[in-house]
């Protein structure tokens, strides 16, 4: 923020008016990209703003019963907001990354489902996702609804994805891999299924060309369906964990998750 201009709303009660662009644009001449303000909204109540200008990225903290609506692009495609209690965002524009923070009731507006690829979240209540072009895709979540999917979520650790996929809007639990990227649970498992089945293929025609052959596994080292379960949960093994297996390259610290 000290080589970039910014533009910092703080401590407003009872505003509204809207933020216009005091670099203008001229035709045919270079854009400035430091002139292109990162707008900060922190502490603001019942207040009602939109912006009309480019920006750099929208930041917003500690606003309650707020409403920002955004007209045009976001040069990084990226807003993060954290802290905010009945927060309403109108997004007119493409956004990549919306992060949401310890966050209780918040609603956000996409003109359209194409504006929207990725809302990661963490410690949210109360959300509400409307697209104006595809109302039947509207949908509402939280921690609580992902805590029943995932009883063993933690609301101060667990991170979660909302985003389009095939079969719709689909809201997934992330997991931290061990090159520190944010995926999901499904992500991660399918890329262990994938090179599995590489592995596999791979040792398959390397045996087959070099003429070895590997005698079965000893299936009395199996262990009964009917024993108790190795991981300690009390339960038959055959209802518990056989067939799982352990997720692999996450990051250290992770939960150990499993997939079939």
């Amino acid at each position: 923020m000290q080589e970039q201009s910014s533009q910092f709303i703080i401590g407003e009660s009872g505003k509204k008016y809207t933020l216009e662009d005091k670099v203008k644009e001229e035709s045919g001449k270079e854009l400035n990209l430091k002139e292109i303000p990162t707008v900060y909204f922190k502490n603001c109540r019942d207040s009602e703003y939109t912006i009309n200008h480019r920006i750099t990225k929208l930041l917003i903290e500690d606003c309650h019963n707020t409403t920002i609506t955004i007209n045009r692009n976001i040069l990084t495609s990226t807003m993060e907001v954290w802290r905010c209690e009945n927060l309403v965002l109108q997004v007119n524009d493409h956004v990549k990354t919306l992060q949401l923070d310890l966050m209780k009731g918040v609603k956000v507006h996409y003109q359209s489902k194409n504006h929207m690829q990725n809302v990661i979240w963490q410690h949210v209540e109360d959300f509400e996702l409307v697209f104006g072009d595809d109302p039947e895709s509207s949908c509402k979540t939280g921690f609580a609804q992902m805590k029943e999917t995932h009883p063993d979520s933690d609301i101060k650790i667990d991170q979660f994805i909302t985003r389009f996929l095939e079969n719709g809007v689909s809201h997934e639990r992330g997991v931290r891999l061990k090159n520190g990227f944010l995926s999901t649970e499904r992500e991660a498992a399918d890329w262990d299924r994938r090179n599995e089945a590489a592995r596999d293929r791979y040792m398959t025609n390397f045996m087959k060309e070099g003429g070895i052959h590997l005698n079965k596994a000893d299936v009395s080292k199996k262990i009964p369906r009917n024993n108790p379960c190795p991981c300690g949960s009390k339960h038959k093994y055959k209802k518990c964990c056989e067939g799982k297996k352990e997720i692999s390259g996450l990051a250290s610290g992770q939960q150990k998750k499993t997939y079939k």
